[in-house]
């Protein structure tokens, strides 16, 4: 199989445009090559919510954490050495894959061209559940769960998920995107107010889920009432492409 590694983060929250890394693990799939750190956040404290979540405090991140341009440099350094082409992570696509980018660009350093897949859409897939989240799919294979919401714990157990529940490279192959396509919702938003002052008549969004499409309808809705406009928003029959109109 090709090389592949899996990645979690633990952060100050939730928001990927404010908030900052506190711990990475990447580890090598089927393999245990891994990098494991804690990092200093530059501008957001850890709360008490985020330190009763992962067990880590600030005073553990102050003696024992790396800059974060040193952790940037690490994972670059990761994923190149080992050649890796493939970066799984659960629910990546609105978390881990915009922290990702978002640290190499705070650090003007150039992402290592690789392709993402979130494992979310794999399992949902391969079984049917009411809930995909991590701790559910452990207790539906029988995985025990030694250290969650501790970022190589998280990659352990991913990695055993990935192994038991037998995901090919048919599974990555068609999941797989470029790291290039991750938007970030907020983002997104904002890109559409910029576009009510630019000369453009034609805005056109690719890759984005069907709750991302609706997020970006409703908001479509309420830009139009708001601007005393009616952009026109719709999205192509393969369902790949959403475009705005003047």
């Amino acid at each position: 199989m090709c090389s592949i590694c899996i990645l979690d983060f633990e952060t100050t929250g939730l928001n990927p445009e404010v908030d900052e890394i506190i711990e990475y693990a990447i580890k090598k799939y089927e393999d245990d090559t891994n990098i494991n750190n804690f990092v200093k956040p530059n501008f957001i404290a850890i709360s008490e919510k985020i330190t009763k979540i992962t067990r880590i405090t600030p005073d553990i991140v102050d003696k024992q954490g790396i800059t974060q341009l040193e952790a940037c440099e690490d994972i670059e350094r990761f994923l190149v050495h080992n050649h890796i082409q493939y970066v799984l992570a659960h629910n990546g696509h609105r978390f881990d894959y915009l922290f990702l980018k978002n640290l190499f660009l705070r650090n003007n350093k150039v992402l290592p061209t690789i392709n993402y897949i979130d494992t979310i859409h794999v399992f949902k897939d391969m079984i049917k559940k009411d809930s995909y989240s991590q701790k559910s799919l452990c207790e539906h294979y029988g995985i025990i769960q030694e250290n969650a919401h501790r970022a190589i714990g998280d990659v352990i157990d991913l990695s055993n998920l990935c192994f038991k529940a037998g995901i090919s490279s048919v599974h990555l192959d068609k999941h797989s995107k470029s790291i290039g396509e991750v938007k970030d919702i907020h983002g997104v938003l904002h890109a559409i107010e910029l576009f009510k002052c630019s000369d453009e008549k034609i805005y056109v969004l690719s890759n984005m889920n069907s709750k991302e499409r609706r997020i970006i309808h409703m908001y479509i809705e309420m830009f139009n009432i708001k601007n005393g406009v009616n952009y026109e928003h719709t999205t192509d029959d393969l369902k790949t492409k959403l475009t705005i109109k003047k």
